[in-house]
């Protein structure tokens, strides 16, 4: 409930608001250990820094929850992270790390 939250104050460009509630998400996920719901969890939170100028916490969220997603089997999650990671830092990741992510995307993504 609380990442559905976050989300809406993202989406009402409430950033300060969504930190605080996708933090309390973050913390109670991690006890339950929901490895999928931790994946979009981060995704969220990535998103929310990356437009709160906290670019390089953002980029380290994100590339955690594609890991996550990833080694959980939660592909789609994991994908969409990676994409997540493309849209909001293009221009601040090398090249090579875009293409990267880019790809993981792609692969992670091709059967959903």
């Amino acid at each position: 409930m609380d990442e559905t939250r976050a989300r809406v104050f993202l989406a009402e460009q409430k950033y300060r608001g969504a930190n605080r509630v996708i933090a309390e998400a973050i913390q109670t996920l991690e006890r339950g250990g929901a490895s999928a719901v931790l994946a979009d969890a981060f995704t969220v939170q990535g998103v929310i820094w990356a437009r709160l100028g906290a670019y390089e916490s953002s980029i380290a969220i994100l590339r955690r929850a594609l890991q996550l997603g990833e080694e959980s089997g939660a592909l789609a999650n994991a994908g969409l992270a990676a994409l997540t990671l493309v849209e909001e830092h293009a221009g601040r990741l090398s090249q090579g790390d875009a293409v990267s992510a880019y790809q993981d995307a792609d692969r992670l993504l091709k059967d959903v």
